[in-house]
């Protein structure tokens, strides 16, 4: 079976803690990103990540765009903690941002998500960055953001109880809309149950801290030189699924 890697920023985190599914943490959006100027970064560490999984059957998918779309509120990069920020959509840099999500999907055989937020100060711009992207013929996008917003703000199933802790990222239930797309033209209870959740419930930030502090919220890096065995004992090893599950059960 087809292992799916979910590769990109910090939004990774969201598709931690799934069976055969291996969230990979490229770097943090400031340097992981769709800019022009920071895109041969990406296309650096993701030749490092194809270079490090060839021999494992997968899927690639990549998980990039929230830090461009919050950059261009035009109030750097924590735009949530200034009251006067407003939602900006700069239609010429977002659409170069999308064009060259493309072509990292093209050059890396990679399907594409969406990019979502926490923060409704991004929806308009989110919302014309994704209806570009899901418009453009050739390349596979799954389309996650539409499912996570009414209107212009963001769905609360989806957001974390403590938004002055993490006013960006939606909780891990982005990770069943992302299945529940991916599995309209197959079987849905077979995808479900080949990803299945490691650990119940949901958890928040604080908890993704305090439990996976030698792997970022349940992500690999690429500055660990012992990614591939890392990989390898999250697919294969079982044991350490259970010594997770009863963390959770004590």
């Amino acid at each position: 079976m087809k292992k799916i890697i979910v590769a990109g920023d910090s939004h990774t985190r969201s598709f931690a803690l799934r069976k055969n599914l291996i969230p990979v943490f490229l770097g943090p959006g400031k340097e992981i990103n769709l800019s022009s100027h920071n895109l041969h970064k990406v296309e650096k560490k993701l030749k490092q990540l194809i270079k490090k999984v060839k021999n494992i059957d997968y899927d690639l998918f990549l998980f990039l765009g929230e830090p461009n779309v919050r950059y261009q509120l035009e109030k750097g990069w924590y735009p949530f903690k200034d009251k006067t920020t407003q939602s900006v959509v700069n239609h010429k840099y977002l659409k170069e941002c999308a064009d060259n999500y493309v072509k990292l999907a093209q050059s890396f055989n990679a399907k594409l998500i969406t990019p979502t937020s926490a923060y409704n100060k991004s929806v308009k711009g989110l919302k014309y960055f994704n209806k570009y992207l899901c418009s453009v013929n050739n390349v596979n996008v799954i389309d996650v953001f539409s499912k996570t917003i009414k209107s212009e703000k963001v769905r609360e199933e989806f957001l974390f109880e403590n938004l002055i802790e993490d006013p960006i990222h939606l909780n891990m239930k982005i990770a069943d809309v992302f299945f529940e797309v991916l599995s309209q033209n197959s079987d849905k209870h077979r995808i479900f149950e080949n990803h299945q959740k490691i650990i119940k419930p949901y958890l928040n930030e604080k908890n993704l801290k305090d439990i996976f502090k030698e792997n970022r919220f349940g992500t690999l890096t690429l500055d660990d030189s012992n990614l591939i065995n890392k990989i390898s004992k999250k697919l294969l090893n079982s044991i350490y699924d259970q010594k997770i599950n009863n963390q959770f059960e004590n």
